[in-house]
């Protein structure tokens, strides 16, 4: 989908600290042009997340924060964008779903405040819409099927 871009790093872990924790990662793709680069995100699904999803996408988010602090890939220039891609999502053209890098502050507080909690164990749940994909859900004290092992 981006004819004007190429690959820069493929595969690359992430790591950078924030809040007192050291956040990983492994980006899929970066790509660079001549605007900057963009670290790119492959989903395998055929249900694009919204564009509102993308937008505040905490994966999307710490990728482009640690791409920018990462000195490898800051030599190549400026991140300037994330996004996610869905090869399969409409036959054979692929959808892409952007990052609002705007909003990268906001990515650093959600993660710090994050942090936090795991230093001082805080396990409490946090029902939400993002509960609708989780794999923990059977095992969830915020769920009537979970939490019965964890009280």
């Amino acid at each position: 989908p981006a004819p004007q871009r190429r690959a820069a790093f493929l595969e690359l872990q992430l790591n950078t600290d924030i809040g007192g924790v050291t956040w990983t990662g492994r980006a899929d793709r970066i790509d660079v042009s001549p605007k900057g680069l963009t670290v790119v995100d492959y989903k395998t699904s055929k249900s694009p997340a919204t564009g509102a999803e993308a937008a505040e996408s905490l994966q999307l988010g710490f990728y482009a924060l640690a791409a920018q602090r990462n000195p490898e890939v800051s030599a190549h220039g400026d991140v300037i964008g994330a996004e996610f891609w869905y090869p399969m999502a409409k036959g054979n053209k692929a959808v892409t779903r952007d990052f609002e890098m705007d909003r990268l502050e906001e990515i650093e507080t959600r993660l710090t405040a994050i942090a936090r909690g795991i230093q001082a164990e805080n396990w409490q749940p946090t029902p939400g819409s993002h509960c609708d994909k989780c794999g923990l859900r059977p095992l969830c004290p915020a769920w009537a099927e979970g939490g019965a092992d964890f009280e």
